[in-house]
């Protein structure tokens, strides 16, 4: 006669089951992404739309773009997409920048104060420099991570400018001023120039705005910047 099965054997019986059924579950899913991908459609949308489910991190084909002017004068490419990222983060080299001296990891009040250590020659590079970049305030205008910006910019050039430049005390000379559109880049220098108000070659100069000390209320970083 048989004896009864053991509580051990049962349980193996049950653990060889178990990793049957996922092994089916696991199969039935893989075919089923592989047939979805394979004809996931003929346009960009209809493969956005099945990528998408499946995956995070799908780029939008009908996301929103711009052509915006970086600060070396290019036409560039600006839309919901990463365009630019920092080197160091970009290579998982995080310690570049959050290593203090004492093998602490700093804060990113703290890592600011690292971009000396690579842009040494930055807040010096021009005849006339611009506040924030003399004083090493990259932050203020500046992502440490990437941006949907040219540069690492945190926004648009018209916001991260209008921190300290006051909109209403712009003249309406030129009117591209006004016309809340056309990027300060265009017409000026970021960190600085070889003129007052930073202006590049060829640009007509206009009355200068009266900055002040400091953003009263500094950009969003979520907004532009992404979180790793």
């Amino acid at each position: 006669m048989f004896g009864r099965p053991t509580t051990q054997k049962l349980n193996a019986h049950a653990s060889a089951c178990c990793a049957r059924a996922t092994g089916l579950i696991m199969l039935v899913v893989g075919l089923t992404t592989l047939l979805a991908l394979i004809g996931c459609g003929n346009t960009p949308q209809e493969r956005y739309h099945t990528l998408s489910f499946f995956f995070d991190g799908v780029p939008n084909p009908d996301a929103p773009s711009k052509v915006v002017t970086d600060d070396a004068g290019r036409k560039v490419i600006a839309s919901s997409r990463i365009v630019s990222q920092h080197k160091p983060y970009l290579d998982n080299q995080c310690g570049v920048c959050h290593n203090a001296t004492n093998g602490d990891i700093q804060d990113f009040a703290a890592a600011y104060t690292a971009c000396v250590k690579c842009h040494k020659k930055v807040s010096t590079e021009k005849t006339l420099m611009h506040g924030p970049v003399a004083r090493e305030q990259c932050k203020w205008c500046h992502a440490p991570h990437q941006s949907t910006e040219p540069a690492l910019l945190k926004d648009t050039p018209i916001a991260v400018c209008t921190q300290c430049h006051d909109k209403q005390l712009l003249s309406n000379t030129p009117p591209e001023h006004l016309d809340g559109t056309t990027s300060c880049l265009q017409c000026h220098f970021g960190h600085g120039g070889p003129e007052h108000n930073f202006l590049k070659p060829n640009t007509v100069p206009a009355p200068a705005t009266q900055p002040a000390t400091a953003p009263a209320e500094p950009l969003s970083l979520p907004q532009k910047e992404l979180s790793p």
